[in-house]
């Protein structure tokens, strides 16, 4: 569901902490499918359920928690529920930053996450510069062309657009031909 989901480390769960994170990695299996299949309603009790399963295994400063709040917020966004994915985004992003010193693929991605997020709750101003700090983040850290990248630049376009900056948002829109 993330730009790059990170590897469960097995290895430093007790017994009870691996069967946890078992169960956390079957369910975020069927979460990634229900997701790829527009079954969000369905994803969202078992991305709640992993998160859940997670925190007890890892503790609630794990990447893998960053990532299955991530999830959850893409699942709850994707359902109209962006009001409630926020602030899951924003979990998800502090963890991060704080896991991930300068720059880092999932720090940009979230920072993207919620950015879109904010521009479908028409806080686009706010939705901006969010945009262009992942947007540069992923200059730095992906290969030119990555489809993170154009992906960010459309949603960077349409803020743009929805705060009157027709021609930015165009110049990022449009591609050239």
């Amino acid at each position: 569901l993330s730009a790059g989901t990170v590897v469960l480390a097995l290895n430093v769960a007790p017994a009870s902490g691996q069967e946890a994170l078992k169960e956390a990695d079957e369910l975020d299996q069927k979460v990634s499918k229900l997701y790829q299949a527009g079954k969000y309603a369905e994803a969202v009790p078992l991305a709640r359920r992993a998160l859940e399963l997670m925190e007890q295994a890892l503790g609630p400063t794990h990447p893998d928690v960053a990532t299955s709040r991530n999830n959850i917020a893409l699942c709850m966004q994707s359902l109209g529920r962006s009001a409630e994915a926020l602030p899951k985004y924003e979990e998800a992003l502090a963890m991060y930053q704080r896991l991930f010193l300068g720059d880092h693929p999932e720090v940009a991605m979230v920072l993207n996450n919620l950015a879109d997020c904010l521009n479908s709750l028409g806080r686009s101003a706010e939705a901006l510069p969010k945009f262009e700090e992942a947007l540069a983040m992923f200059h730095r850290v992906l290969p030119a062309g990555h489809l993170y990248i154009r992906v960010t630049e459309i949603g960077l376009g349409r803020a743009l657009g929805n705060t009157g900056r027709y021609v930015e948002a165009e110049a990022l829109l449009v591609p050239a031909w």
